[in-house]
């Protein structure tokens, strides 16, 4: 799903800001 977020934004800080949320979210699942 991160990588469909990331081909779909076509803007360099959308791309950022996609790929943060995806690594934050990951993060959480780990910590749980």
């Amino acid at each position: 799903m991160g990588a469909a977020v990331l081909m779909l934004s076509g803007t360099t800080q959308r791309r950022m800001q996609a790929m943060i949320h995806y690594l934050t979210v990951m993060t959480r699942q780990a910590a749980c």
